[in-house]
């Protein structure tokens, strides 16, 4: 291939060559993106890493998909032959539904921590209550845009994962400044007060698998 050194570490096509015989140079078409050679200076000398399209390097990268891991608990207990499911109410939130919406206890798993540590925690901080940890119940997996950190394009998948517990006590310090109430429902009206769909489903299961474990 006739060609000529560039700048860049490669070699790009002339834009014509003469035709065999004549001397009159035909226009050949116009070449794609220029292939360059990618180079890493260290202390050995030049090394290569292969080959790259400078078309490719100039397209904007595409956002990836932001994960996080969350963690909590569907607790209950027994008040002679009625149980009770807890049920929080958070703190704040900017959206209508925030001002009304209640749900299971949760939140993030933190750096280092178990998943079932996570949700020993977040049941005691946003419930105000000790617990013991029977068994998993399941994960979900939700998808949203990242609105409260300034990006909406971030597209976040999160999983949170579900403990059946029991309740073991109050805590001195009582719920956190996350939580704006804290109540203890009869399953059916556990069930309609939940706002998320996939936290009705869980605790459905979560009574199944106490269902099984009494009778």
């Amino acid at each position: 291939m006739v060609g000529c050194r560039s700048g860049l570490t490669g070699w790009f096509r002339k834009p014509s060559v003469p035709a065999r015989g004549t001397g009159v140079q035909i226009p050949l078409p116009p070449p794609q993106a220029p292939v360059v050679q990618l180079e890493r200076t260290s202390d050995s000398g030049s090394e290569s890493w292969g080959f790259e399209s400078l078309r490719a390097r100039s397209m904007p990268k595409k956002k990836t998909v932001k994960r996080e891991y969350s963690a909590g608990g569907v607790v209950f207990k027994k008040e002679g032959k009625k149980i009770l499911w807890l049920m929080v109410q958070p703190n704040g939130g900017t959206r209508p539904y925030d001002q009304i919406r209640w749900q299971l206890p949760k939140g993030w798993v933190d750096e280092g921590e178990k998943v079932e540590e996570a949700a020993l925690r977040e049941v005691k901080e946003e419930g105000g209550i000790k617990a013991q940890l029977i068994e998993k119940i399941d994960s979900v997996q939700i998808f949203f845009r990242d609105t409260y950190q300034g990006d909406p394009k971030q597209l976040v998948t999160k999983t949170i994962t579900f403990y059946l517990m029991e309740y073991q006590g109050e805590t001195k310090e009582g719920p956190g400044w996350e939580t704006k109430a804290v109540v203890w429902l009869p399953y059916e009206k556990a069930h309609r007060q939940l706002t998320f769909d996939s936290e009705k489903k869980i605790l459905e299961k979560a009574k199944k698998i106490l269902e099984e474990r009494l009778f």
